[in-house]
């Protein structure tokens, strides 16, 4: 294969290099109309802390000087708060919380045909567009505005497949029509037609807004919600940081700003509550039992004070004290353990209805302290959490993880209810061997004399109910502390700001840089491919390179000079 001789072809393109400068200078040319005319795209970010690294998270859970406190805990993984951050749910609460579904352009061109190609999009500057949101409006179709005077304007519409949407239920009402609409409105005032109900205000009364015309679209929730989550990035700031920036890009800051600061409140606020709707449970639990044992408690005192307002009879005999005490120690382990199944079947109810385990009232605010039960809820519990963090970035249902995690819940389900009903079944068994004592020493009681027996049933009744209504009071302010306590884990680090004073796209020395390379290349392009085509011999260097064979002279050949034939 021939060599190319790299100094013959830097000579050639130095030969021609006013072609080089006029490319260099059409592309930089071509480079600042793009750079002046591009959409300036800004990189706005926030930053969040997702789990608070407090003592209670070092320290021993059983140690806590509030037992109530671990109710309201969060033990979140990063990884799955950044997906709850993140999910569509958690940006359509946001975009509903902001209700903008209007983009409004204004236009550079002269032509209404290419207004979707020559516009910028406004916000809060020249004209706002306010639609009737209780009337269904046209969705992804331009509406293009112009102006006949500062007070009226003209709304013009074509479209063969356009779509009424109702912004209320979020759903599109009617099919595609063949929609066209050339009629005026006035500014301040309600514009009315069968697609479109809006009203136009001008961003500044004094300024010039009606020497411009604009056009603006309506988009779904869904479509709006897809945008801001496909722009959305979310990543930590290190990697055992438990705090993240949330960067988003787009034209308009403040818009994107305000998206940002209005994400990282409903996130909080989602999360206190959760909390918060965990404790009212637990609260709303104890108080139904605290009522019974207070229309319970309200019953024996009425008894004990009729008793003794018949009967003179104040104190038990030391005889009856021993049995008495028996009695009141079986009969609490018997509504003690009357309670748990209670709670049993509590949570068999609940797992049998597929509820979240969210919901359940932890083992500890019933007496209970069983740790089989308690390892089997808290890998529920964990397995729900990997499910939901893993179903966040899973594209459907088919996604075998979730097949496999789907079986690990149901067979750990399997195994919880099966050990609940077993345990129903041995409290059944405890409690009729309970009662068989209670009901021995209540016929040892009943020898007793009439008067101090009476005396003695309304006491231990009244006992026993006075402790239960105690011991559910002190857990009723346990959980009132730990739900006035408690804090997000989850706050705002910084605000939503735009990085930097400068747009991140387009960037001037990219488009630039680009443009030289395309300018330099384009005509070297050429005279490669010229030369290519060419088969004369340019000059001697290129001649030797060639044949490889010495030139001895050279002749030169001017078309000027005039060769005399000899006569």
């Amino acid at each position: 294969m021939e060599e190319t001789d790299v100094r013959l072809v830097i000579k050639k393109f130095l030969r021609r290099w006013p072609f080089f400068l006029a490319s260099l200078v059409l592309a930089q040319t071509g480079a600042y109309l793009y750079i002046q005319s591009a959409e300036k795209v800004y990189l706005i970010q926030a930053s969040l802390q997702l789990k608070d690294q407090n003592l209670s998270e070092k320290g021993d859970g059983n140690k806590k000087f509030i037992n109530g406190l671990e109710l309201l805990e969060s033990d979140a993984v990063l990884e799955d708060e950044i997906g709850i951050l993140s999910a569509f749910s958690t940006i359509r609460q946001t975009v509903e919380k902001i209700g903008d579904f209007t983009k409004v352009y204004r236009s550079n061109s002269a032509f209404t045909g290419l207004d979707r190609f020559f516009s910028t999009e406004t916000h809060k500057e020249g004209v706002s567009v306010v639609m009737d949101k209780d009337r269904p409006q046209l969705i992804d179709t331009p509406v293009h505005l112009s102006f006949v005077d500062s007070d009226t304007f003209l709304v013009e519409v074509n479209s063969t497949d356009a779509c009424l949407y109702d912004f209320r239920s979020h759903r599109t009402v009617e099919g595609k029509h063949t929609v066209t609409i050339h009629q005026k409105g006035v500014v301040g005032k309600p514009f009315m037609s069968r697609f479109l109900s809006f009203t136009l205000w001008p961003a500044d009364k004094n300024g010039d807004y009606w020497n411009s015309r604009y056009y603006f679209v309506n988009h779904s929730l869904k479509r709006t919600v897809e945008s801001y989550q496909r722009r959305l990035n979310v990543a930590p700031i290190a990697d055992e940081s438990n705090i993240v920036n949330l960067t988003l890009k787009g034209v308009i800051p403040e818009k994107e700003c305000v998206f940002l600061n209005t994400l990282s409140a409903v996130y909080v606020e989602n999360d206190m509550r959760r909390k918060n709707q965990l404790g009212l449970r637990t609260i709303d639990f104890i108080d139904q039992q605290l009522g019974r044992v207070a229309d319970t408690l309200n019953q024996v005192e009425g008894k004990l004070e009729r008793f003794r307002a018949s009967s003179r009879v104040i104190d038990i005999g030391a005889s009856a004290q021993t049995l008495t005490d028996l009695l009141n120690r079986l009969e609490e382990k018997q509504t003690e353990r009357k309670t748990q199944n209670q709670y049993y079947a509590y949570i068999e109810a609940y797992l049998s209805r597929n509820a979240s385990l969210n919901e359940i009232v932890a083992p500890s605010m019933a007496g209970i302290a069983d740790p089989s039960l308690t390892k089997l809820l808290n890998d529920l519990n964990d397995l729900n959490k990997e499910r939901i963090a893993i179903a966040y970035n899973s594209s459907g249902d088919n996604n075998p993880i979730l097949r496999i995690l789907d079986m690990k819940i149901e067979n750990t389900k399997k195994t919880l209810v099966e050990d609940v009903r077993n345990l129903i079944r041995s409290g059944t068994i405890s409690i009729a061997e309970n009662q068989r004592r209670i009901d021995q020493v209540k016929l040892k009681i009943e020898r007793l004399p009439e008067n101090e027996r009476s005396l003695n049933n309304i006491q231990r009744g009244f006992r026993l109910n006075s402790e239960v209504y105690s011991y559910l009071l002190e857990k009723r302010a346990e959980a009132s502390i730990a739900m006035a306590s408690s804090a997000p884990d989850k706050s705002v680090v910084d605000t939503a700001r735009q990085v930097g004073d400068k747009p991140v796209s387009p960037n001037p020395s990219l488009v630039y840089l680009v443009a030289m390379m395309l300018g330099l290349a384009a005509p070297a392009g050429l005279i490669g491919f010229r030369s290519y085509l060419d088969k004369r011999v340019e000059d001697e260097s290129e001649l030797e390179q060639k044949t490889h064979i010495p030139i001895i002279a050279s002749v030169v050949y001017d078309t000027q000079i005039m060769i005399r034939r000899p006569p």
